[in-house]
């Protein structure tokens, strides 16, 4: 959502009939366990104005896919945080771009993935997937998501995008750090 919508309310005639919900999404426990919080926010209405935020969320499947499509409408450009000093940050990364900036840098990210350049990969990929159930299966006992689910894409993957070995394990507690930063400043 762009920077203008941020921070004021909906417009008056609108604003009646807008659902307005006041949900911490940053608060410590509804992070553990967000589902009864999303299932409301999904009951109140296609677009919900948080009070806290000064912002509208959007939680339905259908409403978040044509939004997503509508990036005139739904600008990214000016951040997807919920502070400003994370979006002024993130300027100019993919997340936080417009076509046909973010057409251009998800072109390069893309590429390594293309179905064509993955077509000769298949030996390898199944290789690597029996490898991590092997290693999984002979313990008896074992995380799938973590160990096989999490794994698989990680190692496949980030290798062929070009990312480094090191620091690999490391990707998801990383990518979890960072969402983490999109909320206010004051959590």
């Amino acid at each position: 959502m762009g920077a203008e919508a941020r921070n004021s309310a909906p417009a008056t005639s609108v604003a009646d009939e807008t659902p307005r919900s006041d949900i911490d999404l940053h608060e410590d426990a509804l992070l553990l366990d967000p589902y009864g919080a999303y299932t409301e926010l999904r009951d109140l209405g296609g677009a919900v104005w948080m009070e806290r935020y000064g912002m509208y969320a959007i939680s339905r499947y259908a409403d978040v896919r044509e939004a997503l499509k509508d990036w005139q409408g739904f600008s990214s450009a000016r951040g997807v945080t919920f502070n400003e000093r994370l979006n002024s940050t993130f300027d100019g990364v993919l997340l936080h771009t417009d076509p046909p900036e973010h057409d251009a840098l998800k072109k390069l990210l893309r590429a390594p993935l293309a179905a064509g350049e993955l077509r000769g990969l298949e030996d390898e990929l199944e290789e690597e997937a029996e490898a991590a159930v092997s290693r999984v299966v002979a313990r008896h006992r074992f995380d799938a998501v973590a160990e096989i689910a999490q794994h698989l894409p990680l190692t496949v993957v980030s290798k062929y995008v070009g990312l480094p070995e090191e620091g690999r394990a490391q990707m998801l507690a990383w990518a979890e750090a960072g969402f983490n930063c999109f909320g206010p400043l004051d959590k």
